[in-house]
């Protein structure tokens, strides 16, 4: 249980530049983006603004000002007493097209380090990561020794990650190697 964690936090702490589309890009118009979200089987209640006593006409005017003006909004979702009662894609965006989430992942990793500790899976972040990885040994040194979980957390593990200098087709730029290597833990554990 503890390999898994770690290499759930290590992966999660790459950034993950490039958007996962699902689907071509489609723009959702506004009547679309007006309507009470329709039931998908997944799991999730379906209701309305009004059924759920929400202020339909304030929220009808929100989602008509970020329609015209997106700001880099890619989606509102309100939920309600449980139940979805809004659903609204602008710029492109769409239920079925993947989000990066980026460093938004940093605050639930270390939710799940915090609940790992609690559940005494992890003694403490203070623990070194390579403990965990036996089998990567021959990818530890000196400056490596002394990574410890909480260096993953804060993405100060000092391991070196370029995603800028190069283009995503060049397979020296880290996201893009990562993205093709077979096994993304030792990429990151063999960084300098």
């Amino acid at each position: 249980m503890k390999r898994y964690i770690l290499i759930f936090l290590s992966l999660l702490t790459v950034s993950c530049d490039r958007m996962l589309l699902g689907g071509e890009d489609q723009i959702i118009g506004l009547e679309e983006n007006l309507k009470a979200p329709p039931a998908l089987n997944d799991d999730w209640e379906v209701s309305t603004l009004d059924a759920q006593n929400i202020n339909t006409v304030g929220i009808h005017h929100l989602i008509r000002s970020i329609q015209k003006d997106p700001r880099n909004i890619h989606s509102l979702l309100i939920f309600r007493n449980n139940k979805l009662v809004s659903e609204s894609y602008f710029y492109g965006w769409h239920r079925d097209r993947l989000h990066s989430s980026r460093s938004s992942s940093k605050s639930f990793i270390s939710t799940f380090v915090g609940i790992a500790i609690d559940q005494g899976h992890i003694s403490n972040v203070n623990q070194k990561v390579f403990d965990y990885f036996p089998e990567y040994e021959e990818l530890n040194n000196a400056q490596k020794s002394s990574i410890e979980i909480k260096h993953l957390l804060t993405m100060t593990a000092g391991l070196q990650w370029d995603e800028k200098s190069y283009t995503s087709e060049d397979s020296r730029n880290d996201e893009t190697a990562i993205e093709k290597s077979s096994d993304r833990l030792g990429y990151i554990l063999e960084k300098r």
